[in-house]
Formats: C-alpha cells, sequence, structure tokens
C-alpha cells in the first residue's frame, strides 16, 4: 500500500477552521487560480494571507 501524498494538508489537531464568506462574483476567480496552480481552496487561501501578513496591507 503507498502512502497517499499529502499535498501540504494542514492537519486539524495543528489548525483552526474559520467560516470566510466570499462575494459570489469572486468564485470564479478565485476557482480559476485554484485550478491553474493545482490547489484547493483552503490551501490557496492559507497562501494568500501568508502573502499579506509577509508582505504587508496596501489598502
Amino acid at each position: 500500500m503507498t502512502k497517499k501524498h499529502q499535498r501540504g494538508a494542514v492537519h486539524k489537531d495543528k489548525a483552526k477552521a474559520i467560516l470566510v464568506h466570499f462575494p459570489i462574483e469572486m468564485m470564479p476567480f478565485i476557482d480559476e487560480a485554484v485550478k491553474r496552480h493545482d490547489l484547493d481552496r483552503s490551501k490557496f487561501i492559507r497562501i494568500a494571507v501568508r502573502e499579506k501578513l509577509t508582505k504587508g496591507m496596501q489598502v
């Protein structure tokens, strides 16, 4: 039996689940980026948040 590839998954015991609401109009763009980069939505959002935390907010 082969070990399943984790793909950078976050384990539940080391994470906190949060609910995020996005405008419906954003979803096609998010889903296209997720598909293009071979990610899932959660990982895409984690990457985006980490990037903002690293580079700072520019509103």
